[in-house]
């Protein structure tokens, strides 16, 4: 092969990776599924650590009708209804942690999946943008608040759990300089 032939071979498949950007496309695939595993599944924020712990303290009342799983209505006494007679409409528990034991959640450690609303909306979140940009959203503006309420609460800031983590960062750099490789190296 000659230096001419070499260089308009390789200027082809420059011009292809330029065109549809295909690592890019799959390096940005895979780090949003490892995103979406770490926090819906190891329940790790973006600094490496854990998101969190559930609340034990403050009581809590639940509407059956929004919970991902049915509990008799009972008050605090455990009785299902007031003096009066009238039956109670919510679940009493005594914190957040209480009510996700009860209803068979995980509680070692936050993972942010209570109905799993939010973790298929943000797993199916990955769009593109341009051949030269893909961004993480949820469609569901409800889900963009849980993910805003949850980045507050647990590490103050915004991005403190859904942002890559400095591992995914480099993981991400790995998947595209491999995919440029492939492609530049795999005969024309």
């Amino acid at each position: 092969m000659t230096t001419k032939e070499f260089i308009l071979e390789h200027r082809k498949k420059l011009s292809k990776i330029l065109k549809d950007n295909r690592p890019l496309r799959i390096a940005a695939l895979t780090i949003h599924k490892d995103i979406a595993k770490r926090i819906f599944v190891e329940g790790g924020d973006a600094a490496g650590g854990d998101i969190g712990r559930y609340d034990t303290i403050r009581e809590l009342y639940v509407t059956p009708a929004v919970s991902p799983k049915k509990f008799p209505t009972k008050g605090k006494t455990g009785r299902s209804k007031f003096n009066d007679g009238k039956p109670h409409k919510t679940g009493y528990f005594k914190s957040y942690k209480d009510y996700r034991q009860r209803i068979g959640r995980k509680v070692d450690k936050v993972n942010l999946v209570l109905t799993g609303q939010l973790q298929s909306d943000f797993a199916s979140g990955i769009v593109q943008l341009s051949p030269h940009s893909w961004a993480s959203e949820v469609k569901n503006k409800h889900n963009k608040d849980k993910i805003d309420g949850n980045e507050e609460r647990f590490t103050g800031k915004s991005g403190g759990i859904f942002s890559p983590t400095k591992e995914e960062r480099k993981k991400f750099v790995k998947v595209i300089n491999e995919e440029i490789t492939k492609i530049l190296t795999a005969d024309a």
